[in-house]
């Protein structure tokens, strides 16, 4: 995830891109995935799983858990934020939206890309910890589930 852009979205891209190819995993997070995206062959060659572009900050809530059995909502039953800074896009690339905001927009999104397992959070991760208006409730889970998601 980001705050800003980056130095060089197309070199960051390309980088991520072979170090999944290569068989790292890789978990995409707002901004990374809305108004500040990776660029390069992370971008275009269809290893993103929400579409990027925009951006909004709208009080929400975590909505339907639409997998309920998988392991990307194990331990994740709670989330509020104030501003849920999110992209604006929905799923691509062959992405299942496991969870949603209240709103229904995506929030968890899981695919396979070249044969494996990857997943995209529509959301800003740090908590409320560092900000009052970012994300509260079972952050950690959501955060551990992705990075272990196989």
């Amino acid at each position: 995830y980001s705050d800003s852009g980056f130095n060089n979205s197309t070199l960051l891209g390309d980088t991520l891109a072979d170090y999944y190819d290569q068989g790292g995993y890789v978990v995409i997070a707002t901004f990374a995935n809305a108004s500040v995206p990776i660029g390069g062959r992370f971008l275009n060659g269809g290893y993103m799983l929400i579409q990027t572009g925009g951006q909004e900050q709208p009080n929400d809530a975590l909505g339907v858990i639409a997998e309920p059995n998988s392991p990307l909502v194990k331990d994740f039953k709670v989330l509020t934020a104030t501003s849920a800074y999110r992209s604006t896009g929905g799923a691509i690339n062959g992405g299942v939206v496991v969870a949603s905001w209240n709103s229904g927009k995506p929030l968890i999104v899981r695919g396979v890309v070249k044969g494996r397992n990857i997943v995209s959070l529509n959301c800003y991760p740090p908590s409320n910890g560092a900000r009052a208006d970012f994300i509260t409730g079972d952050v950690a889970a959501l955060l551990r589930n992705a990075l272990l998601f196989r």
